[in-house]
């Protein structure tokens, strides 16, 4: 099990995931008279049809019998009320339907698939990789995308997180290893859409078809995580509070800025932004297991052009920008957690304790009347700027920070503050 001193131990390229991904998989250009196309959404989401072929249905029922011009069918939900509905997909999202041109005697409109995928979920329903006295261990050639999604435990080990699944029984494990990862998640997509292709082509008529496809990606959000063994996942993410969350208003290291303490379930939780549509996540997964997460939300940086920046043509050119996520996120846990034991590590004056910083901030300054107004503007104004300084305070101020009591932050605040560790106790004398 996970100590906080070996974490980093875990924060690899290797152990690297990828979660909850959001992504527009494809344009299919279809011909189709106005008809045609409404009747080709009811078909999707109609049982008979399905059934009679064996194929899952992934999409809900519809029943418009109005032109489409711009349409979203969504996705069949994996549960049903507060129970889990039977072999539901393992995507979410919804067909974006929408009209582009009229042409000579039909209409030409444009699908995608705009979804919200998860590797680790795909993993878990998958068969367990055989063996072979030859090449080992291989990925079976059939791929289950639609299960009743109910794996929430396994022994004594069980999810704090009742909307998520996770990955606990040995054979799930095997898929997810990093042997396996990025096959399954390959196979994944491109299962998804070979379903969709199978859906049009049983479809096609003389009044619809499909007249291109393009084989893009536009990933909007994209997760990275680690998880890891620990005793107490809860305890153990508790114990980090104050640390992370004197970090978050630490904002000399401004990537860890904005943080905030909440539950999701019953699973604590804390995250921290880091530059724009970035955050960092850490959170008791199960109740042995804590999750590091790192969160890029592509679509909320205003510095990202769609077709320019996140836009992929194949699976190729998609996993090697899976690829720079991961090691860019790689990096920020890393350097995140190493702040985190910097602090956490302190010896006396980790913990933080309001009475020590009083009572060493007199003795370093010496001068009653001088230490009362330094922590008077310490505490009710959370540092003071160097601009305003006297030569008095500023010869105190660097006393203290070598002392480890403040600490100086340059530009763009210019500013002597309490040091980090502190910052929680001290609150509580305004």
């Amino acid at each position: 099990m996970a100590a906080m001193s070996d974490i980093s131990e875990y924060l690899t390229i290797d152990n690297v995931r990828q979660d909850k991904v959001e992504i527009t998989i494809g344009r299919w250009i279809v011909g189709s008279v106005d008809t045609e196309m409404t009747g080709f959404l009811q078909y999707l989401g109609s049982d008979e049809a399905h059934y009679r072929r064996h194929i899952y249905r992934a999409f809900q029922s519809d029943d418009r019998i109005s032109p489409v011009t711009a349409y979203n069918l969504k996705v069949l939900s994996s549960r049903r009320g507060r129970t889990h509905a039977q072999m539901a997909p393992l995507f979410a999202g919804n067909l974006n339907v929408r009209r582009m041109r009229e042409l000579d005697n039909y209409e030409q409109y444009s699908l995608r698939l705009k979804l919200s995928i998860n590797p680790t979920r795909f993993c878990v329903y998958q068969e367990t990789p055989y063996r072979t006295r030859s090449l080992g261990r291989q990925i079976s050639g059939s791929t289950q995308l639609f299960a009743t999604q109910n794996r929430t435990s396994y022994k004594s080990e069980h999810s704090l997180d009742g909307n998520d699944n996770v990955i606990l029984r040995p054979g799930a494990e095997i898929n997810a290893s990093h042997q396996f990862w990025e096959q399954n998640f390959r196979r994944y997509i491109s299962e998804i859409e070979t379903y969709f292709n199978e859906e049009l082509a049983s479809y096609i008529s003389d009044g619809f078809r499909l007249l291109d496809f393009e084989n893009t990606y536009i990933v909007k959000r994209l997760e990275n995580y680690w998880d890891i063994q620990v005793n107490d996942a809860v305890a153990f993410v508790k114990s980090l509070e104050p640390t992370f969350i004197a970090l978050s208003n630490d904002s000399s290291i401004s990537i860890y800025s904005d943080a905030d303490l909440f539950h999701e379930g019953s699973a604590i939780c804390l995250r921290g932004k880091f530059r724009s549509g970035e955050r960092l996540k850490i959170y008791a997964k199960t109740n042995n297991r804590v999750r590091i997460e790192v969160e890029h939300r592509y679509d909320s940086n205003p510095n990202l052009s769609e077709s320019r920046t996140y836009s992929r043509q194949g699976l190729d050119d998609l996993f090697e920008f899976f690829s720079g996520a991961a090691t860019s996120s790689t990096h920020l846990a890393t350097e995140f957690w190493q702040t985190i034991r910097r602090h956490a590590s302190l010896s006396e004056t980790g913990s933080g304790s309001a009475l020590y910083f009083v009572r060493e901030l007199y003795s370093v300054v010496g001068d009653i009347e001088l230490a009362g107004e330094i922590l008077s503007l310490m505490v009710n104004q959370g540092g003071v700027p160097t601009n305003r300084l006297t030569p008095e305070m500023k010869a105190a101020f660097r006393s203290l920070t070598t002392a480890g009591l403040t600490e100086r932050h340059g530009r763009p605040l210019n500013r002597y503050v309490i040091a980090p560790r502190f910052q929680a106790s001290l609150s509580h004398l305004h």
